[in-house]
């Protein structure tokens, strides 16, 4: 089995892996470690320790998003996205970009309703 099977196979399972001080710490619910499992374990323990490690770097430098409760309720700011969308919608603005036709456009539209 490779690592990677092995992974999905610990996932269904509901198995979790941690790395302390340099060590692989598994953690299941009784009975679901097989024999074939943990010889897989044992076979990819150095990768996965790897693997992890290079998780944990990755997902420390993350910020830690933090509740503000005191201010639960009040409004926030727009996001740029949110607030282009919503100068654009209120026709304060002519944000729109009007291209020129061209006449071959402006003739082959009229013929067709010529045709109908």
């Amino acid at each position: 089995m490779n690592i990677n099977q092995l992974l999905k196979q610990l996932e269904q399972r509901e198995i979790k892996l941690l790395v302390k001080n340099e060590r692989l710490i598994i953690e299941a619910p009784k009975g679901v470690l097989t024999p074939e499992l943990r010889n897989s374990l044992t076979e990819h323990k150095l990768d996965i320790i790897r693997l992890l490690e290079q998780t944990e770097i990755n997902t420390n430098s993350i910020p830690a998003i933090e509740p503000d409760s005191s201010n639960k309720y009040e409004p926030f700011p727009l996001t740029d996205i949110q607030q282009a969308y919503w100068i654009g919608r209120s026709g304060i603005f002519d944000l729109g970009i009007k291209l020129p036709r061209s006449k071959e456009t402006a003739i082959s539209e009229e013929s067709k309703y010529e045709l109908s």
